[in-house]
C-alpha cells in the first residue's frame, strides 16, 4: 500500500527554516520551471525563479535572460512585458531586503 500524502501545514513545515525563510525548492521543481509552464502556472513559476536568483546575488540581467528563455518554453508563453514586469517588482522587492540589512 503507498504511503498517505503529506498534510499541506506538514508541507509548509518542511519548506520553512526555524527563520521564517523558504527553503529552497527541490531540483525537480526548477527543472519544471525551467522546461517551461502551461497556463495558469506561469507567472508564479517564473516569479519564484526570478526571486530565487535575485535572493541569490545573480545579476539582473542575467535573471532577466534567463527568465524570458524560460518564458519562451512556456506554453503559450507570457508577453515579454509582462515577464519584465515580474523582473521590476521583485528586483524592487529584493533591493528593498537588501537596503534594511
Amino acid at each position: 500500500m503507498p504511503p498517505a500524502p503529506l498534510p499541506d501545514w506538514l508541507l509548509t513545515l518542511t519548506r520553512e527554516r526555524s527563520d521564517g525563510e523558504r527553503r529552497a525548492a527541490p531540483p525537480s521543481e526548477w527543472l519544471e520551471i525551467a522546461r517551461g509552464l502551461p497556463e495558469g502556472r506561469r507567472d508564479q513559476g517564473l516569479t519564484r525563479l526570478v526571486g530565487h536568483l535575485l535572493r541569490r546575488y545573480v545579476d539582473v540581467d542575467l535573471v532577466a535572460e534567463l527568465a524570458q528563455l524560460v518564458n519562451g518554453r512556456c506554453r503559450p508563453p507570457l508577453p515579454a512585458a509582462d515577464v519584465d514586469r515580474i523582473i521590476d517588482s521583485i528586483a524592487a522587492r529584493e533591493l528593498r531586503r537588501r537596503t534594511r540589512q
